[in-house]
């Protein structure tokens, strides 16, 4: 038994920590759907590495501006994959709008634009984004970033 056990190589001591690595996370899904008899906005995304989490922004104008943290969901023990899930109650009164919860903007808003960033673990480097809505190009016109990219928005009536 000796024998066998010193052919065997000693396995090392797990530190406990993952170091991510350098890739900046990308979006492999996107799913954003409205909701008109929840009524709610859902967003289901799942990129190719960890992310520091990530933000939705909705408009009509760029003077008014919703900010919506995404969060993690789950995310891969080797840190190839995270989930983000983002769910919004539309309200009628823009006083009752809360980040992360509540939106004034419902499913039919005429020229409503989306933007969805997801960062990299240091929660602040972009690492992929989407835009959505009528004219999704106007965020550039309005000081964000431009978002080449678009995912189209799935109604859904239950």
């Amino acid at each position: 038994m000796l024998l066998l056990l010193l052919g065997c190589p000693v396995p090392e001591a797990d530190s406990g920590v993952f170091e991510p690595g350098e890739a900046l996370p990308t979006l492999s899904e996107v799913e954003v759907v409205c909701d008109a008899s929840g009524p709610a906005w859902l967003l289901d995304l799942h990129t190719n590495a960890w992310t520091g989490g990530g933000k939705l922004w909705l408009s009509t104008d760029g003077a008014y501006v919703e900010a919506h943290p995404i969060l993690s969901k789950e995310a891969a023990i080797d840190g190839s994959a995270d989930h983000l899930e983002l769910k919004l109650t539309i309200v009628s009164d823009f006083r009752d709008v809360a980040a992360g919860s509540r939106t004034a903007f419902n499913c039919g808003t005429p020229e409503l634009a989306g933007l969805l960033i997801v960062y990299g673990t240091d929660a602040e480097t972009v690492g992929d984004c989407r835009a959505f809505g009528e004219l999704p190009e106007r965020w550039a016109d309005w000081g964000f970033s431009a978002c080449p990219d678009e995912v189209s928005v799935r109604a859904s009536a239950g």
